[in-house]
This record gives C-alpha cells, sequence and structure tokens, in this order.
C-alpha cells in the first residue's frame, strides 16, 4: 500500500490567544523508503557538511553553494526558513533517503504575496533515483492541502537536464528564460492547477 505524501506529524497548538506557536517537528512521509522533516538549527551541521562534501558539484547549480557558504551562512539560512516556516509562507524540508540526509527541498511564497516556488537539491551520489520528483510532488501536495496553491513556479539554470527532467516529470511547463542578476541564464517552469 502507497503511503499517503501529505501524512504528517504536524501539530499546532494555541498557548493564548495571540500568538500560534508552529511545531518544529513537521515531517512528510513520501513512501516507505523517503521522508521529509523540517530542517531545524539541530541539523546545521548535517547540511554544513552535505553541502561540504559536495561543494564542487552543487556549486554548479546552486549560486549559494560557493565559498560564502560557510556554517554561519547556513545557520542563517536554516533561521530565515525556519521565521518564514513560523509565518506561515514556507517549508524548507531535508530529504531523507533510508534515514541518511540526502538533500532539501522547499518552497515559499505560500502568503500570495509572490507565485509560490519550488526548490530542490540533492547530493551527487543522490542523483538520478527520483528523490528530487517524489519529494516535491509530496511537499506542493501538502502545500496544496494546507494552503489552497494554485500555480506553481520554478527555477533553474538552463543547461541543468537533470533539473528540468524533474520538472518535467512533475507536469511543469517551460514558460521562459531569462538572465538574472548574477548574469546566469535560467529558465523558467509553471505548474498550472
Amino acid at each position: 500500500m502507497a503511503h499517503d505524501p501529505t501524512s504528517t506529524s504536524e501539530r499546532e497548538h494555541t498557548p493564548s490567544a495571540d500568538k500560534k506557536v508552529r511545531d518544529r517537528d513537521l515531517t512528510i512521509d513520501v513512501d516507505p523508503d523517503l521522508v521529509l522533516k523540517l530542517v531545524t538549527q539541530e541539523d546545521a551541521s548535517r547540511i554544513f557538511q552535505l553541502v561540504e562534501t559536495n561543494r564542487q558539484f552543487l556549486k554548479q547549480w546552486i549560486s549559494w553553494a560557493d565559498e560564502r557558504f560557510d556554517e554561519g551562512f547556513n545557520q542563517e539560512s536554516i533561521q530565515n526558513n525556519l521565521d518564514a516556516y513560523d509565518a506561515g509562507t514556507a517549508y524548507a524540508m531535508g530529504i531523507y533517503a533510508q534515514g541518511k540526509l540526502v538533500g532539501a527541498v522547499d518552497i515559499r511564497h505560500l502568503d500570495g504575496a509572490e507565485e509560490p516556488e519550488i526548490g530542490y537539491w540533492l547530493e551527487e551520489a543522490a542523483q538520478g533515483k527520483g528523490y528530487a520528483t517524489r519529494s516535491a510532488l509530496a511537499l506542493m501536495t501538502y502545500a496544496q492541502r494546507q494552503h489552497g496553491i494554485g500555480k506553481v513556479i520554478l527555477h533553474t539554470k538552463v543547461d541543468n537536464d537533470a533539473s528540468s527532467g524533474v520538472a518535467e516529470r512533475l507536469g511543469f511547463r517551460l514558460a521562459g528564460e531569462y538572465v538574472d542578476t548574477g548574469d546566469v541564464h535560467r529558465k523558467w517552469y509553471a505548474l498550472e492547477p
């Protein structure tokens, strides 16, 4: 029997009428071998080591994986993602395959100010196993149920065929190409409901 990709252990409680506190133990069971877990500061050293070990591979595709990615940058990024999660505008999840951290997937702009955007990255050894496709689908499904999102966008470098393949397997359609502020040629995809 397949696991429901939206089954979670998310719990919310309200200690007072003024402030809603979100549980930091959010998990999404993708399938028996793949789980998404909310990235917290407790994961900082694991995330840092995974990026550090895969830096040469990742920096081909992700601008933040260059030399500026250090422990301080990592911790600040995690905190920014947690603040967005607490505000109800984003989810940044670690991807765990057979219990091992292999990458991350996130969706942001869930407040309607901009179009929701999905992103993902995997260590080199985890490429080609369907982890990004299955993780992105599970997180988009969860966000749809929690926030009622419609259109979702995805950006990738023009020459990142693996990421373009993930977009296409998920049903995204190429919407255009552009050159970003870092002078990088990118494609962007859109998934319409």
